[in-house]
């Protein structure tokens, strides 16, 4: 179990473009908006049926996938998801985004 994962929506990210007034380098710097709420990334070697009907689930991958996704309880694309810190088989080929 990984608990106190950070969880935010890449399509809301923001990106500031610093210009150096030294030699004119850029910098780019994203920020994201955390989503409220506490989250962890709990991994097991076979489905738990106790953990998939919980309401707190939020979503159920397979990281031996394809289909990668059992379970979407977030209302969302679930591919606009990004979380952190990545370990271990936790930074799925989702299409969406983790730091």
């Amino acid at each position: 179990m990984l608990p106190n994962v950070q969880a935010w929506r890449p399509s809301q990210d923001s990106t500031t473009l610093t210009v150096s007034t030294i030699d004119g380098s850029t910098t780019h710097t994203v920020t994201h908006t955390y989503l409220t709420g506490w989250f962890a990334i709990v991994a097991t070697n076979n489905p738990v049926g106790v953990l998939d009907v919980s309401t707190n689930l939020a979503f159920c991958l397979n990281r031996d996938g394809p289909p990668y996704v059992r379970i979407n309880n977030i209302g969302a694309v679930i591919t606009d998801v990004g979380c952190q810190p990545i370990f271990a088989g936790s930074h799925y080929p989702l299409g969406g985004y983790s730091t």
